[in-house]
């Protein structure tokens, strides 16, 4: 049971801001932006909990944080002053919600699935270059795991204490109490997320929903922009060890509870190492497909709803479309592109014709320049850029990322001679390509499953400006080169040869 020095350690080190938060003020602020679209389906189609796991992955600005939000705000429980679940009729979901297609489904439906679970939701992004320290790594965790079970804090102390089979155990309670102060070690903090869902689920008797926000952004950010998971013992490598055990335990853990986790993410390039976790992998077909991203009737009713110009939407989604699904079920849509490109013609109505490479500006492309190293892959990039679909063998793409553990020991193993990530094969680094957006299966009716594309103009018109930006630093490097060799003080024959010929 919870103890005297929980519940004082509690009020002791609650922060005001947590008392008057909102779990929902961000997604209702997202619903009140004329560019939102309707996402709301997805909440019915996670609601059967087929899956125990479901991990989606897709590019980044997709909507995984907002679809994350949405869920949250649906199924999270509501509190009344006694700290008691309110009924789902007299809460302010069933009350916002109204106005999105989620409420057409039966009231049974809404009865016993809105604003009626405990939900945790975790977000995992943070700056790698910030973090310096395995001790950093450990307080990272320890907010990022307090953070998410801010709300409970205030609530536990006023509900009945569980007892019997669901009595709390002294390491729950010392746990909880160690969190809220910062000092969990990292063997407990291992177990954390465990004992998190756990408690609640003790409390109230009902499925967990987990949410983990952008599990591997870390990850990406060091192995794209930063290349720094060559350290084995660095932070970044100990930061996704241990949170890759964090979910191996909790999900080990949760198959007696039934809880159920979402996690998305850009890669699978951890272990997560739990066969009832469920890919869902970018432009592969699934019932999340719809969700993530946007889909041509979404791009139709945001541009009727903007006032574009009918004859204007082909050549819109002309330059943005491309997304295409392995089984050419859906065409997708950055939505991060046509929503600034709807905004940008409201603000100024004579950009109506002129379209833009929005998302492609929010991208980082150190990792493609330095990709461009690798001779074959190079070959194969142009080809693509000047329209030319390429086969290449990553049909089972998902499967043939490295998880972190092979990823890094595979690079080990050529110490001595490898020079950066241009030398991975070229399968993985298309792979990569697939992930974070640069890459969709060929529309072409003789091309097979393996025939990739570039997904659109947007995508075409920024890494031909890669292309033009190496290019012009090549050929500045010559001139360069040639105006020291030019202007070199010719003391004699020999000089003047080694000079050139160095």
């Amino acid at each position: 049971m919870l103890s005297t020095a929980l519940i004082l350690s509690i009020l002791l080190f609650q922060s005001p801001a947590w008392i008057t938060a909102k779990p929902t003020d961000a997604f209702i602020e997202l619903t009140k932006q004329p560019y939102y679209v309707d996402k709301t389906e997805l909440l019915h189609v996670i609601s059967a909990f087929h899956n125990n796991y479901d991990f989606v992955a897709c590019p980044s600005r997709f909507l995984k944080s907002s679809n994350l939000q949405m869920i949250k705000s649906f199924y999270r429980y509501e509190f009344d002053n006694n700290g008691q679940p309110k009924p789902y009729t007299e809460t302010e979901t069933f009350a916002f919600f109204k106005k999105f297609k989620i409420s057409n489904h039966s009231v049974a439906f809404l009865k016993n699935r809105m604003a009626n679970h405990p939900v945790l939701l975790i977000d995992l992004k943070f700056d790698v270059s910030q973090v310096k320290t395995i001790a950093q790594v450990d307080a990272l965790l320890n907010t990022k795991l307090r953070e998410a079970f801010q709300e409970y804090f205030e609530i536990l102390p006023k509900l009945p204490t569980p007892t019997g089979e669901f009595e709390i155990t002294k390491f729950e309670t010392e746990f909880l109490q160690k969190l809220q102060k910062g000092t969990a070690t990292h063997f407990e903090l291992s177990y954390g997320l465990y004992r998190l869902s756990n408690v609640l689920h003790k409390y109230f008797k009902r499925r967990v929903i987990i949410l983990i926000d952008d599990y591997d952004h870390a990850a990406n950010q060091a192995v794209l922009k930063h290349d720094l998971l060559l350290d084995t013992d660095g932070p970044v490598y100990y930061f996704y060890t241990s949170i890759s055990n964090m979910f191996r335990k909790t999900f080990k853990q949760n198959r007696k509870t039934k809880n159920y986790a979402m996690m998305t993410g850009i890669s699978g390039r951890i272990e997560y190492a739990d066969k009832d976790v469920t890919e869902n992998q970018f432009l592969d077909d699934h019932v999340f497909s719809p969700y993530f991203g946007f889909t041509e009737i979404d791009v139709d009713n945001l541009l009727t709803k903007y006032n574009r110009p009918y004859g204007e939407f082909n050549q819109v989604k002309t330059y943005y479309k491309g997304y295409l699904t392995r089984l050419k079920t859906y065409h997708l849509f950055s939505p991060y592109s046509i929503v600034q490109s709807a905004l940008s013609t409201k603000a100024v109505p004579e950009k109506h014709t002129k379209l833009e490479p929005y998302w492609t500006r929010t991208e980082n492309h150190d990792f493609i320049k330095r990709a461009l190293k690798s001779d074959n892959f190079r070959q194969k990039l142009r080809k693509l850029v000047d329209d030319v679909s390429v086969r290449v063998n990553i049909s089972d793409y998902h499967k043939s990322s490295p998880a972190l553990d092979t990823f890094v020991s595979t690079i080990n193993e050529r110490k001595a001679t490898f020079k950066g990530i241009h030398q991975i094969e070229d399968e993985h680094l298309f792979h990569h390509m697939l992930e974070i957006g640069y890459l969709s299966h060929s529309s072409a009716k003789n091309d097979g499953p393996q025939a990739y594309c570039l997904p659109n103009s947007e995508i075409r018109e920024g890494l031909a400006k890669i292309f033009d930006e190496i290019e012009n630093k090549k050929n500045g490097d010559e001139n360069k080169n040639d105006d020291q060799v030019t202007n070199a003080p010719e003391k004699n024959s020999k000089e003047s040869f080694v000079a050139i010929r160095e």
